[in-house]
């Protein structure tokens, strides 16, 4: 008898690091007659799933794109109980990829458990927003926008992801309702604080012997977030935007006040008393508590003087570590290589004399050229 443990998230509830623990600890697993399945050599399996609509989450989601690799990755796991693990299943807002999903795994597994850890809606949004201020996040920053502000501007469509009764349900509808575990992702809730030995103890395994290593893929400072969501809705290059990151200062988290996190939190209180009566999952009537203590009585919302200043220093100092061969490349060879180009790559050679035109708009032999290749007849 093969049975699955279906991690799905959600996302900002530790998933890095319980995946990173679980496949680090492989080996002990196996010893306990588990397998933990992940696409390769990662700790995951999110090759495997991407968006319907490419390139965006909206209003589509996410589906199993790869069902073949996918169905080997798990049919190679070596013993009968068989973990696998990616938080982009959050991302399943509509019913038939869950279908689809059910159909490629039940010939592999007698018995499918999904498991999902839910945050309240405040905190996760501030979260997950904040996950849209790094580079390389197009599906956050689909979701939640770019405002630079610790919580995002509101939008219908955060109730794909929010209102967990209606997604959750989804799943419990095509796989079960009892083959649907949901757990509180609170560092007070949790066993030992932890989301690793939490994750064991809710599917029934020892932690004995298996080390934690701790959080990963930890939140951004303040003005980190400001900066990262601008640049983003800019749509600076990913690695300049990175960069400057790694330039700003560490200093605190960006927060609502505790009246922006309520009536944030109040849009979900209903969906969150269904989803609690229907599944038992805490003793709170509203799943989750009231608390906000956390955060302070006015917003953090606008700019320091000393975040505004780092940000600026921090763009300053990537302009000044442009790499020195690409600062002293001149117009005229920008124009040579354009010219060399003209005919074998006249895309590439467009953009050179473009450039070359940035840096000398009254050349004549680069404003002729320049003409020649953006009406298509590439010079003889």
């Amino acid at each position: 008898m093969r049975k699955l443990v279906l991690h799905v998230g959600a996302h900002k509830t530790g998933t890095t690091a319980l995946q990173q623990n679980l496949h680090q600890n492989r080996i002990l697993l196996g010893a306990c007659g588990v397998s933990y399945a992940s696409a390769a050599s990662a700790a995951h399996l999110h090759a495997y799933l991407g968006p319907l609509a490419p390139g965006r989450l909206l209003p589509d989601g996410f589906a199993v794109l790869d069902p073949e690799g996918l169905a080997q990755s798990l049919s190679a796991a070596d013993h009968d109980l068989v973990i696998a693990s990616s938080e982009n299943f959050s991302f399943f807002f509509h019913k038939d990829p869950i279908v689809a999903l059910e159909k490629l795994l039940r010939p592999l597994f007698s018995d499918i458990t999904v498991l999902c850890y839910l945050r309240r809606q405040d905190r996760h949004a501030i979260s997950h927003h904040q996950e849209g201020a790094k580079p390389h996040r197009q599906a956050e920053g689909d979701l939640w926008g770019h405002a630079p502000s610790a919580l995002p501007d509101y939008s219908p469509a955060h109730d794909l992801y929010l209102d967990y009764d209606r997604r959750l349900g989804l799943w419990a509808d095509v796989f079960g309702a009892d083959k649907l575990t949901l757990r509180v992702y609170d560092r007070k809730l949790l066993k030992n604080g932890d989301i690793f030995a939490d994750f064991l103890a809710a599917i029934g395994l020892n932690i004995l012997g298996m080390p934690s290593i701790g959080d990963r893929n930890v939140s951004l400072s303040a003005t980190q977030t400001k900066a990262g969501h601008l640049m983003n809705a800019a749509h600076l290059r990913p690695r300049i935007t990175e960069a400057i990151l790694q330039h700003l200062p560490t200093d605190g988290r960006l927060l609502p006040s505790q009246d922006q996190a309520l009536a944030f939190l109040d849009r979900y209180r209903a969906s969150n008393r269904r989803l609690n009566a229907r599944f038992n999952v805490t003793a709170l009537p509203d799943l989750f508590d009231d608390n906000v203590s956390d955060y302070p009585t006015t917003p953090q919302s606008d700019w320091t003087d000393a975040g505004a200043t780092a940000t600026l220093r921090a763009v300053m100092q990537e302009l000044n570590e442009v790499s020195p061969t690409l600062q002293a490349l001149t117009a005229d060879d920008l124009r040579v290589a354009a010219q060399a180009l003209a005919k074998s790559n006249p895309d590439a050679a467009r953009r050179l004399i473009h450039a070359a035109a940035a840096i000398r708009p009254q050349g004549p032999a680069i404003l002729r050229l320049k003409a020649e290749l953006d009406h298509g007849h590439p010079p003889t």
